[in-house]
């Protein structure tokens, strides 16, 4: 019977987080500033769909999410519009972003790292006053700020946005439309049911994965195959075995091979993979995944070094944080046939969108396929194949909105052969334009 106090509430501490969370912080302290308002902006659409104020509420759900992501998203944006009246702000802004993610490693001595530290603060103070002097220049009144509901809908050419809100006051489905907005009620979802179903669904299934790389030229297609794994740190027994993996690469080779010459890696690095994204047009993925609960930035797709002379191998994690910090000139498609890749199973976070599939796209992968949680060796083949038969007959160019048709039509495919299991296919997930 509070509503009004909630909207107050949550309105405020939603205005308070630009001053909190500065791109002063590294990624760490940035994660944990942001966890501790976490649920605060779907809670207050919740309170402000009570109030039947729709609008405010889809506006400050975006707001309130995806806070650092969205962050490193608007340090790459393209400036050619501000530049061709303003370039000195546009440089000046540049310049300061640019300082400001220059990352600082661990083995920077201490008093470098005290005045890089000291640095960094004094140009996000000052990156904050060039924003400020931007959006005062007519015509960029909103430099860098979240989109309208106008603009969302403009985003809008077919169909609809659908915008799902869970919590424990109501559950709602926002319907974005190119003219209209509406919600539906979900009476019977609430944010505990979701969360007790996904946990009795975490623990009663066996830990699955699978594991293989494919990445690419920027007009050819690398891929790197792994069907084993040796043991990660602490670990009693190496991963399962991933039997699919050899038939997923050799599907991929079939339909690829009229298109481009693929060359195939075994057993790659990170560092290996890293460079190799740098010229990559298309990377596919068919490897074990990992999602971590404490810190979702180390989340990442499990590979493998050698670990010396012997040529033993050790488990070598790609992570979210080491693909976001790179930005791609070529990149496409990114296909993450890895389990969990889509998912966040940092709760403190559940606003952010850190995960395997997000830190490709922040890399610069316009398209990235990933999974909800683990795939099955079959339906990761099936899915895998039906996709790139549509895809590839793009050949150069891929239009936009032929990659999601491309992956709904091999999920519809699937399900069609096993209607009655959607955990065996919903998993599969379309991130981007």
């Amino acid at each position: 019977n509070k509503v009004d106090e909630g909207i107050d509430l949550g309105t405020r501490i939603l205005n308070l987080l630009p001053s909190v969370h500065t791109r002063a912080l590294d990624r760490d302290d940035q994660q944990f500033v942001v966890s501790t308002f976490a649920g605060v902006a779907s809670n207050l659409c919740s309170f402000l769909l009570s109030a039947n104020r729709l609008s405010e509420a889809l506006e400050c759900l975006e707001q309130g999410r995806a806070i650092i992501i969205s962050q490193m998203l608007d340090d790459r944006s393209d400036l050619s519009s501000l530049c061709q009246d303003h370039s000195h702000l546009a440089n000046r802004y540049q310049s300061l972003v640019d300082e400001v993610n220059v990352p600082i490693r661990e083995t920077t001595p201490d008093v470098v790292e005290s005045l890089l530290r000291k640095r960094r603060q004094e140009a996000a103070a000052e990156l904050d006053m060039c924003l400020k002097e931007i959006r005062c220049v007519p015509g960029h009144e909103r430099f860098m700020l979240g989109k309208t509901i106008a603009e969302m809908q403009e985003c809008i050419t077919e169909g609809s946005i659908v915008v799902t809100n869970i919590t424990d006051f109501r559950s709602d489905a926002i319907i974005v439309s190119s003219n209209s907005l509406r919600t539906i009620a979900l009476p019977d979802l609430s944010a505990s049911k979701a969360r007790s179903w996904a946990l009795g669904y975490a623990q009663n299934q066996a830990k699955r994965a699978q594991e293989a790389l494919v990445a690419q030229d920027a007009n050819k297609m690398l891929i790197a195959a792994m069907p084993t794994s040796p043991k990660g740190p602490g670990d009693k027994k190496a991963p399962k075995k991933l039997p699919g993996v050899e038939e997923e690469m050799r599907e991929i080779l079939i339909l690829a091979h009229s298109q481009t010459s693929p060359t195939v890696l075994t057993h790659p690095s990170a560092d290996q993979v890293l460079e190799v994204l740098k010229a990559c047009r298309i990377a596919h993925f068919a490897c074990h995944g990992t999602s971590d609960s404490s810190d979702p930035s180390n989340s990442g797709l499990i590979l493998q070094k050698s670990t010396g002379p012997d040529e033993s191998l050790m488990q070598d994690r790609l992570t979210v944080q080491q693909v976001s910090d790179l930005r791609l000139r070529y990149a496409q498609i990114a296909y993450l046939s890895a389990c969990s890749t889509a998912e966040n199973k940092a709760a403190r976070l559940s606003d952010e969108v850190i995960h395997v599939v997000s830190g490709f796209q922040v890399a610069g992968f316009p398209h990235v396929v990933g999974c909800l949680w683990p795939a099955g060796d079959s339906e990761c083949v099936e899915v895998s194949k039906r996709f790139y038969s549509l895809v590839l007959k793009c050949n150069q160019s891929v239009i936009n909105n032929e990659v999601a048709s491309a992956l709904q039509e091999a999920v519809m495919a699937v399900r069609a052969e096993d209607l009655s299991m959607p955990l065996n296919w919903a998993q599969f997930v379309h991130y981007g334009v």
